[in-house]
């Protein structure tokens, strides 16, 4: 499920030029739990898609972006050891 509200978890409204390169963009971030803790964050990953020339296509570049604003990095791989979404962490100042 994908937030999909005017502002989208970091984002402007589905189908913009979210990164200004002339392409239409639609995408977001999983909701998530709150942790117990608050000095920590769950890992929330976003995933980005790009309409280009007549594809819908997944825009890596822009998802990596966008993990950053919200998150404070980007991981690939943000499972937990059970295998479920997603690994908690520090808070990003």
């Amino acid at each position: 499920m994908f937030i999909t509200t005017k502002k989208q978890g970091g984002g402007p409204a589905p189908f913009t030029d979210i990164d200004n390169d002339g392409f239409l963009e639609y995408g977001g971030f999983d909701v998530n739990e709150v942790p117990q803790s608050p000095d920590s964050i769950y890992y929330n990953p976003s995933e980005f898609y790009e309409i280009k020339f007549g594809k819908i296509m997944f825009d890596s570049a822009l998802t990596k972006r966008m993990d950053i604003k919200i998150n404070g990095m980007h991981l690939s791989s943000f499972l937990d050891k059970s295998g479920n979404c997603c690994i908690i962490l520090k808070k990003p100042k």
